[in-house]
């Protein structure tokens, strides 16, 4: 959780209790101090190795190539939680714009795009029927995204308010417009969690990355089951 010290503290790293306060790029962050597990689902797995073979793919690139992502660092800046504009390093913008770019299916980068614009939901809805075997998904888009990327949660209790850590990919579409912002991930949703279980809640994340591999922000709805008449 990104954090802000005020006038008084103004800095803090180490541990204090359960949490671990330190700092990287983006600015001071406080985490659990939880203890390591190595899961090793297929998906698990499959995004490890998406991120090792960006982390070699960077130190084979040429020294002007990198030269050319810690200068690209300013424009691809980013703005944190407390509205702050903070950059990451050249490695971390490479790493970010073509993990982005491999889970849309698209291919990577070896110099920093040119920045676009892309559409992005800015509301929506998330309906499921159990008789009817469906997960409709309907968005507000206010433009064309080139790629939408559809998440969802596994069933979670009711009271579950916090999904961030718990969603995943499920769907992954291109081009969608604002004409087309809709989607039933029925059958997408249980070839990832198994089906929905009653009494419990779904929820659905969604947000566009652009051809340069930048990614929105993510809009989260929660799922309203509906019943036939």
């Amino acid at each position: 959780m990104l954090i802000k010290f005020g006038s008084i503290v103004v800095d803090g790293r180490g541990k204090l209790g359960g949490q671990v306060y330190s700092k990287n790029k983006s600015g001071n962050y406080v985490r659990n101090n939880a203890i390591p597990t190595n899961p090793r689902t297929t998906h698990q797995m499959a995004s490890r190795a998406l991120l090792s073979e960006v982390s070699r793919d960077w130190s084979a690139l040429t020294e002007e190539q990198r030269n050319a992502w810690d200068s690209a660092t300013e424009e691809f800046k980013r703005t944190n939680a407390f509205g702050d504009r903070t950059k990451l390093s050249g490695k971390n913008l490479y790493s970010s714009i073509n993990k982005n770019l491999l889970q849309v299916g698209a291919d990577k980068v070896q110099l920093p795009p040119d920045k676009v614009d892309v559409g992005q939901a800015i509301g929506g809805t998330l309906e499921f029927n159990m008789d009817e075997e469906t997960l409709q998904i309907d968005l507000e888009m206010d433009g064309t995204a080139d790629y939408l990327v559809l998440r969802a949660t596994p069933p979670v209790s009711p009271g579950t308010k916090f999904v961030k850590n718990k969603l995943r990919i499920v769907r992954v579409v291109e081009n969608a417009t604002p004409e087309e912002a809709y989607a039933n991930i029925w059958d997408d949703y249980v070839d990832r969690f198994g089906l929905p279980s009653e009494g419990k809640s779904i929820y659905a994340g969604i947000y566009s990355v652009g051809t340069d591999g930048v990614r929105t922000s993510e809009l989260i709805i929660r799922a309203v089951e509906t019943e036939n008449d």
